[in-house]
């Protein structure tokens, strides 16, 4: 049977399991039922398949004694075929059920408002253990979008407009946009300063592409990355490379910059050769070799001259 028929026949025999309507809880089997783990309110954009197996060793000593993890999900119904839920959290643990075989508690938000349930996914992001800056950073974006009508560019422009000095309207009722702004940076399980968003975090939406991956798949730190913005294009890649490989602090980090955008200083040949005739003494050396290091001493005088 193929994945696509198999997907029809779940689906017709999948019923809705009974959902708690004072809590919203239900028992969710992901072998059974399809949690699409990438849906729009999944900010990770890479899931370290060791994770998933940490999680399913986790689960299964749960499941050998007949028991449910003591964990919880959050899901909506998707509108997506062949998916039955959309994750909303918990991408790891419900992978890591499914790895298992064991079910899993879920409450479900499917009648929560969309900026309910974007609050709920960012904030639940940036409460993990190794927070991508990148991901925060889109994350808090849609949710200032959300409260403020604004998209990225007006959201920038308004975080620019603060920064230098408020002149102007820059967006439709710039103040009361602002204050939105500010409520939803303060209201985060990790409260942000408009004035380190706009400094720290908004640069990231910028980054080259080389270094944008490097972010993304958590193998260089946010801090770093904007360091090796200043690095010239055509050395960038070979300087990621050496600050992950030797895992180097932003201050080395700083340095590998600072020499490869200083100007390079022209070869001085000559250098070695003068610093040796000034410590010569001409009287020690046999007399015709005093004649023929005069007459080349004459000659470089000459060219000398001819320079002038």
């Amino acid at each position: 049977m193929t994945n696509y028929n198999a997907s029809l026949a779940n689906a017709a025999l999948w019923q809705e399991p009974p959902i708690d309507q004072a809590t919203n809880l239900f028992l969710l089997d992901p072998s059974v039922e399809h949690v699409n783990l990438e849906s729009q309110y999944q900010y990770r954009n890479k899931i370290e398949p060791e994770d998933i197996e940490e999680k399913a060793e986790e689960f299964k000593k749960f499941a050998a004694i007949g028991e449910i993890p003591p964990t919880m999900i959050f899901v909506c119904k998707s509108t997506i075929f062949p998916y039955t839920w959309d994750i909303v959290y918990g991408a790891i643990r419900c992978a890591g059920a499914k790895m298992a075989g064991c079910k899993i508690w879920a409450q479900d938000g499917t009648n929560l408002e969309e900026k309910l349930l974007q609050r709920i996914a960012v904030s639940e992001n940036l409460l993990r253990k190794d927070p991508n800056e990148l991901e925060m950073t889109e994350g808090i974006l849609r949710l200032v979008s959300l409260e403020t009508g604004l998209d990225q560019e007006g959201i920038k422009k308004l975080l620019s407009w603060n920064h230098n000095g408020r002149r102007n309207d820059v967006v439709p009722n710039s103040l009361e946009a602002w204050a939105k702004l500010e409520s939803v940076l303060r209201s985060l399980p990790r409260p942000i300063q408009p004035a380190t968003f706009y400094k720290k975090y908004l640069p990231l939406l910028s980054l080259p592409a080389a270094l944008d991956k490097a972010v993304r798949d958590g193998v260089l730190d946010y801090s770093k990355a904007l360091e090796l913005r200043r690095m010239p294009e055509d050395k960038l890649e070979a300087a990621i490379a050496t600050v992950i490989e030797n895992g180097l602090p932003v201050a080395q980090v700083k340095e590998l910059i600072q020499r490869a955008i200083a100007p390079t200083k022209p070869p001085r040949p000559y250098q070695p050769i003068a610093s040796q005739l000034g410590k010569l003494r001409p009287d020690s050396l046999p007399p015709e070799k005093q004649q023929e290091l005069e007459s080349l001493l004459e000659q470089i005088r000459r060219l000398l001259d001819a320079g002038h």
